[in-house]
This record gives C-alpha cells, sequence and structure tokens, in this order.
C-alpha cells in the first residue's frame, strides 16, 4: 500500500465507526492467533531439547594419526611428482641434442671420429710461411697441401672457406695487425658573414607607431633583438616604436653575432579621431594637437554652415556643442577643420547624441 492510500484509509477510518470497530476486531484476531503460535512454537522446542542425547567428545588422538598420515602421503606425492618432472625434463633434452646432432650430419658438419683425429693432428702440425722456408720446414707440407690419410671409415675433412665480403677484416698469415679507420675530422664552423635586409616605417609625431623589419636568408636559427624585444625565425617585425636611434642584435650558430644601428624617422600623423558626446551630459570635444603648436578650427554642419569656430594653443581648445551664438545645436554630424599657423590641416568627424 503507497503512501496516498494508507493515508486515505486512516481518513476513512476516522470517518467511519462501523469501519473502524471491524478492523479492531480483525487487528485482535490476529494478535491472538500470533501468541498462541509463540506458545506452540516454545512447547515443540523445549520437547526437542529433552530428546537430545549426550554425545561423546573429539577423540584427538585419532585426528592426530589421520593428519601425520595425510602429510606422508601428501609428501610422497610431491617428491614423485618432482622426481618424474626432472627426468621428463633431461629426456627432452637429450632428445633435442639428438636430433641437433643428426641435423649437423646430414649438413656434413659432423665427422667420424678417426676424420676428427685426423683434423686435430693436422692442426698440431706447423704452417709454412710464405717467403720464408727453412731447413726445419722443408718436409712439412703446407697446410694448403695436406691430404688426409685414405681410410674407408673415415670422411674426407674439407676446409671451409668463408665468404669474401667488403665489410668483413681479415687476418693476413703474417699476423700483420689491423689498422682502425678513422674518418676525418671535419670543421663545423660557420662563417659569421651573413647580411640582413632591414627596412623601417616612420613614427607619427609625439606617438610610438614606427617599425623595423628585419629579413635572413633563413640558412640557420636566427634570434633578433632590438632594444627589449626579441623574436626568432627567418625574418622579424618589431611594432610600436618610437622614432629615433635603435640598435639591431643578431645570434646565430654559436658565436655569430651581427649588430646594426638603424634611425626610425618622425612623421607628421592626425591627432584627432571620430568623436560622439552628449552635451545633455556635460561632455564636450577636447582638440588634440602638437604641443606648442597654434591655428583655429572651424566646425559646420552638413549643409556647409559654419557654425562654431575658435582658435588653439592658447587654452580655449574644446567644443559643448553650441553655436557661435550661444544657442544649441541639434543632433547630428558635425565636420572640425583643424587649420595650424605652419599651413598643416586636419579634418574629424564629431556627432551629438541626446
Amino acid at each position: 500500500m503507497s503512501e496516498e492510500e494508507r493515508f486515505a484509509f486512516e481518513e476513512r477510518l476516522a470517518l467511519d465507526e462501523t469501519l473502524s470497530a471491524k478492523v479492531n476486531e480483525v487487528r485482535l484476531t490476529n494478535e491472538a492467533i500470533y501468541y498462541a503460535s509463540l506458545a506452540e512454537l516454545k512447547n515443540t522446542i523445549g520437547k526437542d531439547i529433552k530428546n537430545i542425547k549426550y554425545k561423546p567428545s573429539f577423540n584427538w588422538k585419532k585426528a592426530s594419526y589421520i593428519s601425520i598420515a595425510s602429510l606422508v602421503l601428501l609428501s610422497g606425492i610431491t617428491t614423485y611428482v618432482f622426481v618424474n618432472n626432472t627426468d621428463n625434463k633431461s629426456v627432452k633434452q637429450d632428445r633435442v641434442k639428438n636430433k641437433q646432432r643428426a641435423i649437423q650430419a646430414n649438413n656434413g658438419s659432423v665427422t667420424s671420429e678417426k676424420a676428427v683425429d685426423a683434423k686435430k693432428s693436422y692442426q698440431q702440425q706447423p704452417l709454412t710461411i710464405p717467403g720464408k722456408i727453412d731447413s726445419t720446414q722443408k718436409d712439412v707440407p703446407s697446410k694448403q697441401n695436406l691430404i688426409l690419410p685414405a681410410d674407408n671409415n673415415v670422411q674426407q675433412v674439407e676446409k671451409i672457406k668463408p665468404a669474401d665480403s667488403g665489410n668483413t677484416l681479415q687476418k693476413n698469415d703474417s699476423d700483420q695487425s689491423i689498422k682502425n679507420i678513422v674518418p676525418p675530422e671535419t670543421d663545423t664552423k660557420i662563417a659569421c658573414d651573413k647580411l640582413f635586409k632591414i627596412n623601417t616605417e616612420a613614427s607619427c609625431k609625439q606617438k610610438e607607431t614606427g617599425s623595423i623589419h628585419i629579413i635572413s636568408d633563413g640558412a640557420y636559427s636566427y634570434t633578433y633583438q632590438v632594444d627589449i624585444q626579441s623574436t626568432s625565425g627567418s625574418k622579424a617585425t618589431f611594432t610600436n616604436m618610437p622614432s629615433g636611434v635603435h640598435e639591431i642584435l643578431v645570434t646565430y650558430g654559436k658565436e655569430c653575432i651581427y649588430k646594426k644601428k638603424v634611425s626610425i624617422a618622425e612623421k607628421w600623423c592626425a591627432m584627432n579621431e571620430s568623436y560622439s558626446f552628449n552635451p545633455d551630459y556635460n561632455e564636450k570635444w577636447i582638440l588634440n594637437y602638437e604641443t606648442g603648436a597654434s591655428g583655429t578650427f572651424t566646425i559646420f554642419d552638413k549643409s556647409g554652415k559654419d557654425i562654431y569656430s575658435n582658435t588653439f594653443g592658447s587654452g580655449n581648445e574644446e567644443w559643448n556643442g553650441t553655436s557661435n551664438q550661444g544657442t544649441t545645436v541639434p543632433v547630428g554630424i558635425y565636420i572640425a577643420f583643424i587649420n595650424y599657423s605652419d599651413g598643416r590641416k586636419e579634418k574629424v568627424e564629431l556627432t551629438i547624441v541626446r
């Protein structure tokens, strides 16, 4: 029964007294049956306990005899298995050796005992050195001309010469020493005579917009350094450089260093960028210009009408969105023309939002 079903049944019992009485009656009946069953079970257990006969204690002496006999039997079995395995291994090794001997005999590598004795006597004889024959060596046959005595039961022993190979070092008859061939040393030093192509771009006045470009031949791994900037590769580019003199340092190989000083020129660049502002929040456009410069600036609306003009260099370099008459100009796009006293000109777009 789930929780919901049990809860609904308990509510029904609380509301229906007849149903509640029947349920209590069933509960009492079940309890009576339960306790009667327990009493009957208790009586049965008591009778069984009385009927249990006394059993004698455990026979330790007999158990010890059985354990000793088991250990002896187990030891005998283990010894038999070990000896049997050892014999089997010996038999297998003998079979392998016999098989190898049979294979060697078939290939002509094994000779009879007499042939082996003849070979040993042949090896013990003094050798004849070509060009150095003395009185003790006149009657001694050379190693190449030695012929074993003929015997029906003796096999002819042939001298097997190794195949000639260009990569095999052989020892001559006069026991000359073998000289080790050492390759000549090669000079791994490189010439530190590399040249680099260097290009520069001018920087705006009073700003750091210049750059230096270095190009190599790509033959080595080069490391470049200009001021505090560094990089590596076949080429390098250094940006955000101010105008003036800079020293270039290039390293490659282990000891090669290339140094050169280059100059980044200075150029005049527009100093004002497009700007949007809201005069209702006391925002203003402030004119940027070079220190010490002077001139005038004029602001036009989209129809080309002159609505505001002023000078700069004396401290009045801003526009708050009003005309020369002091009226507030409407929302829109305006163009400011900046005229320097030295003839330079600059144009900037201004937007008023509200």
